[in-house]
């Protein structure tokens, strides 16, 4: 099996299931306490609750290790994330970035529509399927009424009431992050302590700024109206784009939870673009930190031996042995070969307990 990415909490693995073409991917927790079954459980139970949208990550089924690990099985995004993107040096046009935005605002809307927050809006979080651009990762999601104190959000793309405490989410602070993904996308970096560079279109910049505000109550008052704005300022970069680049094919989605979920491919000049050409291996280790530690990055003073360290790394590939062994026994999994993207892909497997139906969880034998 081929790991996707590997944070604190869950490794993502690429699998597919047997006698199946569809690759899948399959999101195992690390940990498998009380505290990680809970999170994994509100996790499946948020993304069910908007899998109308065609711009949220689908969730096809979840459940529990032999292990007693909590698993969710997920659409897989061949074209990897935004982070990824920008890792390889590819910035967006404007309007392709506005049309990012739009349906990210969408997503939003559709979890906000039902109370919940998403907290935690970033490149690495934006994923590129084949239908185009999916809000993904709702491990530190919350609902409106439960938006205390929060661990694991990322500081280059929190709001400020959020990396200052006085916050543990809102509708506003997830707009916030959104805007300055967007701005990311079109610049190549964040946004320094919130400063729009002048690189980015000056009334593109404007609206920006204002979802940016540090008072979240002078931002835009729900994410369908940052949508609806970015709708109409994309209406204006499209022409300018197709000088170079095609169109996005297809009717344009309006930024309502409304939206149809059947989905229709989606062409835009960031999904030809050569570093996407393949499907390449993406990193492992640190692939998607929390704290928004760029890949590869070494946060901190390296100790040990190299004797150490070696035995580190075989104790790391002997426990993901076991994982994948595990996924195989109790969900069929497979390792895969690069992917068909023209299998179909059934909407709901059944995979045995789910999550978000389960009234109880085992937790790990001591």
């Amino acid at each position: 099996m081929r790991t996707l990415s590997r944070t604190p909490t869950s490794t993502v693995t690429l699998c597919r299931r047997d006698g199946s073409a569809r690759p899948v991917a399959v999101k195992t927790g690390r940990m498998s306490d009380a505290a990680a079954m809970a999170r994994f459980r509100r996790e499946a139970r948020f993304m069910e609750a908007v899998r109308d949208s065609p711009h949220v990550l689908r969730i096809l089924g979840s459940g529990v290790l032999g292990t007693g690990a909590p698993y969710l099985i997920l659409e897989f995004a061949a074209g990897g994330s935004y982070a990824d993107l920008l890792r390889r040096g590819v910035t967006l046009a404007a309007g392709e970035a506005l049309d990012v935005g739009v349906r990210m605002a969408s997503a939003l809307h559709a979890l906000h529509a039902r109370g919940i927050v998403h907290r935690d809006v970033k490149p690495s979080n934006m994923l590129i399927t084949e239908h185009g651009p999916v809000l993904a990762d709702f491990g530190i999601a919350a609902t409106v009424y439960d938006s205390g104190a929060v661990t694991g959000w990322s500081p280059l793309w929190a709001a400020p009431e959020v990396t200052e405490g006085r916050s543990g989410g809102s509708e506003a602070a997830d707009c916030y992050a959104l805007a300055a993904t967007l701005a990311a996308l079109m610049t190549g970096r964040p946004p320094d302590g919130g400063m729009l560079p002048e690189a980015i279109p000056g009334d593109v910049r404007t609206v920006l700024r204002r979802a940016m505000d540090p008072d979240p109550d002078r931002r835009f008052p729900t994410a369908l109206a940052f949508g609806e704005r970015l709708r109409e300022m994309r209406s204006v970069y499209a022409a300018d784009d197709r000088a170079s680049r095609q169109p996005t094919r297809g009717p344009v989605p309006q930024p309502t939870p409304q939206s149809a979920p059947h989905r229709t491919p989606y062409a835009s000049a960031h999904m030809r673009h050569p570093a996407l050409s393949a499907l390449p291996a993406r990193p492992a280790a640190g692939a998607d930190s929390p704290t928004g530690a760029p890949t590869g990055a070494q946060t901190g003073p390296r100790t040990g031996s190299p004797k150490g360290t070696t035995r580190g790394a075989l104790k790391g590939a002997f426990a993901a042995l076991a994982a994948a062994a595990a996924l195989v026994a109790t969900i069929g999994m497979i390792a895969v070969a690069p992917p068909d993207p023209g299998a179909p892909v059934s909407p709901h497997m059944p995979l045995g307990p789910s999550l978000y139906e389960s009234p109880s969880y085992p937790t790990a034998s001591p």
